[in-house]
């Protein structure tokens, strides 16, 4: 009995090692897109990024914006961990939840980033602790100072025809049917073989079925959170207008879908980036 729990914590234990490697290289590859939110940072010598994971958008920050100051959170000691242990000169990390900032006074801040990282407060909490998070946003920031979000975008309703291209794309698929229950399941197969797919379900597939490692993982996740409208509509509610506003298919999503699936209407935009300032205090 010993030797068997033993194989079986060294089996997890590995599995954890392997999904952790696979999430720090994932982040590492993400840094180009991120960068794309920089130009958006105007005028500000106080930022806060919330969700603030190993550091990657914080490295970016802390250089191009060297006379600044920044923070940032995260709820996951070991990311924190990972953010300290790039050593940033202007940079401060606390261990904290996304719906407190407790560093910071009232109006204090110029800029607050989210990047890639509501979806995650979604799925850990549901939308109360989204709307909770932006509020957090709006007390802590300036009149005038901007929260600047870059994240996944669900698609607006609708039902997209896919047929698939590669015998273990279809089988992940069915795999999916079976595991997520994260967005409620709408689909049909057709008399031909073609799948008839709500557009948010699938969605969430084609954001997924990719992942070997940390499958598990990707089913407690909800990446189409919020529609265009829905973005503009909730960040109104908590205190902020948009000034920029630009959603796109990330490169890689159109060259693998492309390659493993046909389907019967131009790709879904996958990603969205928002600037908006803060007009209001709620």
């Amino acid at each position: 009995m010993e030797s068997r729990v033993s194989s079986n914590t060294h089996l997890e234990s590995g599995q954890q090692h392997a999904e952790y490697q696979a999430l720090m290289q994932g982040l590492e590859r993400s840094k180009f897109e991120k960068a794309l939110i920089l130009p958006l940072i105007e005028d500000a010598q106080n930022i806060v990024e919330v969700g603030c994971g190993n550091g990657v958008v914080l490295d970016l920050l802390s250089h191009n914006f060297p006379s600044s100051n920044v923070w940032g959170i995260d709820l996951d000691p070991v990311m924190c961990e990972a953010s300290k242990s790039r050593g940033l000169p202007n940079v401060n990390v606390l261990c904290t939840d996304a719906t407190t900032i407790p560093f910071a006074e009232n109006e204090s801040m110029d800029a607050v980033v989210y990047c890639s990282t509501l979806h995650e407060i979604f799925s850990q909490g549901g939308p109360s602790q989204v709307v909770a998070s932006l509020k957090e946003a709006a007390r802590v920031l300036r009149p005038g100072g901007s929260v600047i979000i870059r994240d996944s975008v669900k698609p607006s309703p609708g039902k997209t025809q896919i047929r698939f291209k590669q015998e273990w794309v279809e089988k992940r698929f069915y795999n999916y049917l079976k595991d997520y229950e994260l967005v409620k399941r709408q689909y049909e197969q057709l008399s031909d073989g073609t799948f008839s797919v709500e557009n948010s379900y699938l969605f969430e597939f084609l954001t997924k079925y990719f992942y070997d490692v940390g499958w598990d993982k990707e089913m407690q996740e909800v990446y189409g959170y919020y529609t265009e409208e829905e973005f503009r509509d909730e960040l109104r509610c908590a205190g902020f207008e948009i000034v920029y506003k630009h959603s796109y298919l990330l490169p890689y999503f159109s060259e693998k879908w492309a390659k493993d699936l046909l389907i019967d209407q131009p790709f879904t935009k996958s990603t969205i980036i928002v600037k908006a300032e803060k007009v209001c205090s709620v």
